[in-house]
């Protein structure tokens, strides 16, 4: 197997650092080449047009997904055209006033007649 890694880049814009007062916007690099804008969740405070942890989350779950679905596809010989994944990422908090990811929901469409009349039998 081998070791995967980003590389996360945040860095003060304010002289003081204080709680409630300081940004959470900070990058994120994928192999040295692409390069993505989070900030925490809007109700957090973030930026809205920017990725948060909690979508990246469900993106990295929503493409696990897909790719298991995918190989079990390929190994029935279901003859699979397209697939579309809805992933949601509730953002709850708990007691503490913490933060935390309570529940992720998925809703996956994908193109195949003899996979549909499958899930149709089921």
């Amino acid at each position: 197997m081998s070791d995967l890694s980003i590389d996360l880049i945040w860095q003060r814009e304010d002289a003081r650092f204080i709680t409630g007062e300081y940004s959470n916007k900070h990058t994120v690099q994928y192999n040295e080449t692409y390069e993505l804008q989070a900030d925490a969740a809007p109700d957090w405070g973030g930026d809205p047009d920017a990725t948060n942890p909690e979508q990246a989350l469900a993106a990295a779950l929503s493409s696990c997904h897909m790719m298991t679905f995918l190989a079990l596809a390929a190994k029935a010989n279901w003859p699979v055209i397209s697939f579309q994944d809805h992933a949601v990422a509730h953002l709850g908090k708990i007691l503490e006033v913490k933060c935390q990811c309570r529940k992720l929901i998925y809703i996956q469409w994908f193109n195949s007649t003899l996979a549909l009349m499958w899930m149709m039998q089921a």
